[in-house]
């Protein structure tokens, strides 16, 4: 009972995780994984007994695509199928779904921690002054024309990373990944594997109903289990008092 009491405080604490990032852009929800395990006891009557117990033994990430919403913002973008954009923090290279983009004070496309967005070839995209009717395509390429020209001119075009396991990404904050922690490089998806959407944004994939569902149903059964363990642990002293007045 203690090994699946344990589990359970730990799935509390993923479900509120959950439910805490179901408005974060780009998130990413979590789901334990529990692997049960037979343990042979003796008894008093030196009977062995099986007894199973509850370990969980980790986490996966969901991978289902969060749904679409529109924005005002032509630099917000949502990418539909496998894939994330890269960008360049201070640490390394990340990765993310969230596509809330933005220029900074130098032109730089920049994610909402002000974290530069790279090309398919590690480059920042840098934008003109006066950069207007900004286009993006499907693909990631970047237009945008200039006050007084009727021309599109080529910005760059937004890279986007592929893994085959994305379980084995680094979640970090922000809606941020890191690489495999034992290798495995990103892979450039191929081509019309995926579509950038413009003026859009991926929300969380978070189904809040549900996770409420978990939470209420976890809370309810640890309080089932600690009753339980409870009412052994008073047997167990009344047994133990009614031995040493024997």
């Amino acid at each position: 009972m203690l090994s699946k009491q344990t589990g359970l405080f730990r799935q509390v604490g993923v479900i509120a995780n959950n439910v805490a990032n179901v408005n974060t852009t780009g998130f990413k929800s979590d789901n334990l994984v529990y692997e049960k395990f037979p343990v042979k006891l003796n008894t008093p009557d030196h009977q062995p007994k099986a007894v199973d117990y509850a370990n969980d033994i980790g986490t996966y990430i969901s991978a289902k695509e969060g749904q679409f919403q529109e924005t005002d913002n032509p630099l917000d973008v949502a990418v539909h199928g496998p894939g994330y954009f890269i960008v360049q923090s201070p640490l390394g290279v990340r990765y993310t779904r969230a596509g809330d983009f933005t220029l900074d004070g130098n032109g730089q496309l920049v994610n909402a921690q002000s974290y530069p967005v790279l090309d398919p070839n590690g480059q920042p995209i840098v934008f003109q002054p006066g950069d207007k009717d900004i286009l993006i395509q499907s693909d990631g390429t970047i237009t945008a024309k200039q006050d007084g020209s009727t021309a599109a001119s080529a910005r760059g075009q937004i890279g986007v990373a592929l893994f085959p396991n994305t379980q084995l990404l680094q979640k970090l904050p922000n809606s941020l990944f890191a690489g495999p922690a034992g290798g495995g490089s990103a892979q450039q998806p191929p081509a019309g594997s995926f579509q950038i959407a413009q003026g859009m944004i991926e929300r969380s994939n978070v189904d809040s109903v549900t996770e409420l569902s978990h939470l209420i149903e976890a809370n309810r059964y640890s309080g089932y289990l600690s009753t339980a363990i409870n009412s052994t642990h008073t047997l167990e002293l009344k047994a133990l008092d009614t031995l040493n007045k024997q």
